[in-house]
């Protein structure tokens, strides 16, 4: 009786625990953190049932099992830069569009650094910081491929370190110029410390836990996130100001006396302007986190 009482207990205060246990793999643990990510019905993003006109939710699913394979490639050989072109790569072969280039581009890194970290007793923080001073040019190159590749929306131009141009010698460097306007870039230029910190990773496991379910607490924490930081998606497809203005309706929404309500008005404006607005930095940043509270 008393193992029965313990299990009980961990599955209510941790719902994650369920997902944890079935992990047998690396690769199980991306494919779960993806899934998880695109499965919960976060407003202005694709889910069970809403679709885009050009992407549908299989398609998430599809290049979730695409990817992960390719993002936990055992060789070492396998650099950072390559795991990421080959995952982009894979992805345009089964879904012929761009699904998860800011998912793969946070994701390779923080799965390189976690067998790193395992190997030499480091914590994560640490062990990503490692990976991202190792990158070599060859990495920025690949990068720069997968990028042009997956062709995302709203890049506009850059003077300094263009995608479009060829790709610098140094991927951090580049980064930096970017992090302003991609929150993705943000991470490779603070270390990751913005995901792994209370902005992101703080706010998705204290949501989950709050909420007592998982898919709950995803959709709780994308509106909390989006209030807390401008998603820098809707910045770069619709302009700053309509970012912002996401940004305050998200804000609204958390603290309507109808929360279910509220977040019904705003998944319709996000999804109005032919999804222009859709939040995809913000749920590449949910599936990384997902990856990182799944850890054994």
């Amino acid at each position: 009786m008393r193992s029965v009482l313990r299990w009980r207990l961990v599955a209510v205060t941790d719902p994650l625990e369920p997902i944890r246990r079935s992990i047998a793999s690396p690769a199980d643990r991306v494919r779960w953190a993806c899934l998880l990510e695109a499965t919960a019905p976060k407003a202005g993003n694709v889910f069970p049932g809403v679709d885009f006109e050009d992407l549908r939710y299989t398609d998430f699913v599809a290049a979730a099992d695409a990817v992960a394979p390719v993002l936990t490639s055992p060789s070492p050989g396998v650099s950072c830069g390559e795991r990421i072109l080959q995952a982009v790569t894979v992805t345009r072969d089964v879904c012929g569009s761009n699904v998860n280039l800011g998912m793969v581009l946070l994701l390779a890194p923080l799965v390189i650094a976690e067998s790193n970290r395992q190997r030499r007793g480091r914590c994560l923080s640490e062990a990503v910081a490692e990976v991202l001073s190792s990158l070599t040019p060859n990495d920025s190159a690949d990068v720069y491929a997968a990028i042009a590749l997956a062709q995302p929306g709203g890049l506009g131009d850059s003077q300094q370190m263009d995608v479009r141009e060829a790709a610098p010698p140094n991927l951090v460097a580049a980064m930096q110029v970017a992090a302003e306007r991609d929150r993705v870039a943000l991470q490779y230029a603070c270390g990751f410390s913005d995901l792994l910190g209370e902005r992101v990773l703080g706010t998705l496991s204290r949501s989950i836990a709050t909420c007592g379910d998982v898919l709950g607490g995803i959709q709780r924490a994308q509106i909390e996130i989006l209030a807390d930081a401008s998603d820098s998606l809707i910045g770069r497809k619709a302009g700053p100001k309509m970012a912002e203005e996401a940004q305050r309706r998200a804000a609204e929404v958390l603290v309507a006396k109808d929360f279910h309500a509220a977040w019904q008005d705003f998944d319709r404006w996000l999804r109005a302007d032919g999804h222009r607005r859709n939040p995809g930095t913000t749920a590449d940043l949910l599936a990384a986190g997902l990856w990182c509270l799944l850890s054994p």
